[in-house]
């Protein structure tokens, strides 16, 4: 299930801060764990991944399902989407990324070539390329416009997460469960980043041109 929250500061406690949540509407359907959530803000879409394999677009005005993608053959574990290229990407533990339109009902192409199941896939903001990663450590960049793979290179074992920090920097960032490593978007290693705490996430933000991490201590 996926619930739709409205958060409301509770007026009878404001010293504290405290507040209260409302579920506006529940959204049924997936049958396994739900694995990503993106939005497509311009067309009130919500978009939805599962372990059950399937990527679905709910119509936020309409409360119901406006499509159901079908296209993997094991559950999906992460969705990008790009307003400037008009489509949907998501990763699947099948090695696979399917490509979707939000205006259609039906699979437009498939990105090949991984050899492990996915972990993650991401456009880099600003460019054309997307970026992929799966399990054993490998790295594909692809060409949105033609869907080719552009550059392919292996980062370290083990990866849990990775992120991107655009095409300014042009780097990628890659954690495992030890520590965390710099890549150039070409492929060659460019820094590796030690801490006490075993890293597992990462997100670049782009106004202070810095990565911030999160993990376990």
């Amino acid at each position: 299930e996926v619930h739709w929250w409205n958060i409301l500061q509770d007026v009878n406690d404001s010293s504290t801060k405290m507040c209260r949540s409302k579920v506006l509407h529940t959204f049924e359907g997936h049958e396994d764990v739900v694995t990503s959530i993106q939005m497509i803000p311009s067309m009130d879409i919500l978009l939805t991944a599962s372990l059950d394999t399937t990527v679905r677009l709910w119509d936020l005005a309409k409360k119901k399902e406006k499509f159901r993608f079908c296209g993997h053959r094991a559950g999906v574990v992460d969705l990008a989407y790009s307003e400037h290229y008009r489509f949907l990407l998501s990763a699947g533990i099948d090695h696979d990324v399917c490509v979707w339109s939000p205006f259609a009902d039906r699979l437009v192409f498939k990105l090949k070539g991984h050899g492990s199941p996915l972990l993650g896939v991401e456009f880099v903001p600003g460019t054309p390329q997307i970026v992929t990663a799966d399990t054993e450590g490998w790295i594909k960049i692809w060409d949105a416009r033609n869907f080719a793979c552009v550059q392919t290179f292996l980062s370290t074992s083990k990866i849990c997460g990775f992120t991107t920090s655009g095409k300014e920097n042009k780097r990628i960032l890659v954690s495992n469960v030890w520590s965390m490593y710099a890549f150039d978007q070409e492929g060659g290693p460019y820094c590796k980043i030690e801490g006490e705490d075993k890293e597992t996430m990462s997100v670049f933000n782009p106004k202070l041109l810095s990565f911030l991490t999160g993990g376990v201590e």
